[in-house]
Parts: C-alpha cells; sequence; structure tokens
C-alpha cells in the first residue's frame, strides 16, 4: 500500500531579517516531521509574491499588509481569491528618502525647494519632486503623499514613476539611470 503524500509548505518573502525564522527552518528540517517545507525568497516585493500565490506557485506569502490586503480585495470575484491569514511583525517600519550619489538633492530642504519653487506643479520639469515607486498604490507611493503632508509641500509637486518592482526602483534612483528619481523605502537588511 502506498503511503499518501507527504503535504508540502511552500512560503515566500522578501530577502530580509524579519523573514529568518522560515529561512532558519528550512535550513534546519524543523518542519520535516510534519511537512515538506519550501522556502523562496522573492527580492521583486510584495507584487512578485501576490503573482506567485496567484500562479499556485507558493502556498503562502509573507509580505507588507497594504499590498496584500490591496491584492485580498482586488482578487474577492477571482477564480483564486487571497485570503489574509493573520500578521507576522508587528514592529513599525522606518522608512527613507534615498537617492543616488550624484544627486543635488541632499535633503529634505532641497526638495521642500523643488516643490515651492515648482508651486505645486507636477508636469516632469527640473522643480518637481520626482518619486520613483514600484507600483501605484504601494507602501514607496503612499509615503511619499505622508512626507509631503508632513512637510507641508503641495501634492502637485510629486511626480511618480513607476518601476516593476524594488530592484529596477532602486537602480532607477541610485543608478546611473535618472539620478534625479527620488524614492522612498524600507531599509532592508541586505540589498538585492
Amino acid at each position: 500500500m502506498l503511503a499518501p503524500p507527504r503535504p508540502r509548505l511552500r512560503f515566500a518573502g522578501v530577502p530580509e531579517h524579519f523573514n529568518l525564522p522560515f529561512i532558519n527552518a528550512q535550513v534546519s528540517g524543523a518542519f520535516k516531521p510534519f511537512a515538506d517545507f519550501i522556502w523562496t525568497p522573492v527580492p521583486g516585493g510584495t507584487g512578485a509574491m501576490v503573482a506567485a500565490v496567484t500562479a499556485g506557485e507558493v502556498d503562502v506569502a509573507v509580505a507588507l499588509t497594504e499590498g496584500i490586503m490591496a491584492a485580498v480585495v482586488a482578487s474577492a470575484d477571482s477564480p483564486v481569491p487571497l485570503r489574509y491569514v493573520g500578521g507576522f511583525v508587528a514592529s513599525p517600519l522606518r522608512w527613507l528618502v534615498v537617492t543616488g550619489p550624484d544627486n543635488a538633492v541632499r535633503g529634505l530642504a532641497d526638495l521642500a525647494a523643488r516643490a515651492a519653487a515648482r508651486g505645486g506643479d507636477a508636469g516632469g520639469g527640473e522643480g518637481c519632486i520626482r518619486v520613483a515607486v514600484s507600483r501605484l498604490g504601494s507602501g514607496s507611493h503612499l509615503m511619499a503623499f505622508l512626507l509631503a503632508v508632513r512637510e507641508g509641500w503641495p501634492l502637485g509637486a510629486l511626480s511618480f514613476h513607476v518601476h516593476k518592482d524594488f530592484r529596477t526602483m532602486r537602480r532607477g534612483a541610485c543608478g546611473t539611470a535618472p539620478s534625479h528619481f527620488f524614492p522612498l523605502w524600507r531599509p532592508p537588511r541586505n540589498l538585492p
């Protein structure tokens, strides 16, 4: 008589410090008595993990709440609706304003001057604040608005430039490509 197949648990998450318990569980074989546990690092972020869950490539995604909740709502009427299972990390994320080494912007005062120079017009000209985001509705998109409100900048001074994932967002903002992009992102422990 054939034994029933072993249960399989396929988890995915970004390669950051708070996912170390999952990585350690795979390395140590902690789930071996119960199931075949597979951890998949997804440096592309929440959007890439949602796509992996929807495609059936992984069973569980450990991702930012705002991105997952948006995907849960969007998938409500789909053939494969997503489900929020619960929280994992309760500490707040700290967000940074980052730019490349050749960027003339060195601090928030430089951004405030750009916002004032354009008077809230984000037509893509020299004075606007260009923000690199992975997607509209992402954490970086939301945090740019919150920073502008906190600093008293006109929201129209923000000009968003969408990149498909964190890696290309960082490359667009800090690489040799346009160094005037200005991303807002949470600092990972190990960068992709």
